[in-house]
């Protein structure tokens, strides 16, 4: 069976490849808006220990953002390489914020 005889097969790999994409680009969009408000509201908080909570779950969903991208690459062998850029940019993220926590308690 060859992929362009088979439409709904090809309509489905485009519809996951999309929705990975659209994910990202919402959560770009929301975080900044986010952050955008949260600074508009009270400049003190980036002082406050939510401001370190938060920005550490922020980072490590951003560290996720590579890894959706890469799986929306059709390409196996690209999709390939990326992922494992996009796994070694999120192992260092989240050391990152691991270490950044038990500097800031």
């Amino acid at each position: 069976m060859d992929r362009f005889e088979n439409g709904s097969l090809i309509q489905k790999n485009s519809a996951n490849t999309d929705t990975l994409v659209i994910i990202a680009l919402v959560w770009i969009i929301f975080s900044r808006l986010f952050f955008f408000v949260l600074f508009q509201m009270d400049s003190e908080f980036l002082n406050s220990d939510l401001f370190i909570n938060v920005n550490i779950l922020f980072s490590i969903i951003w560290g996720c953002i590579p890894l959706l991208l890469a799986l929306s690459i059709k390409d196996a062998t690209k999709k390939g390489i990326f992922l494992v850029f996009a796994l070694i940019y999120l192992l260092v993220t989240i050391y990152e914020q691991v270490q950044g926590l038990f500097i800031a308690y």
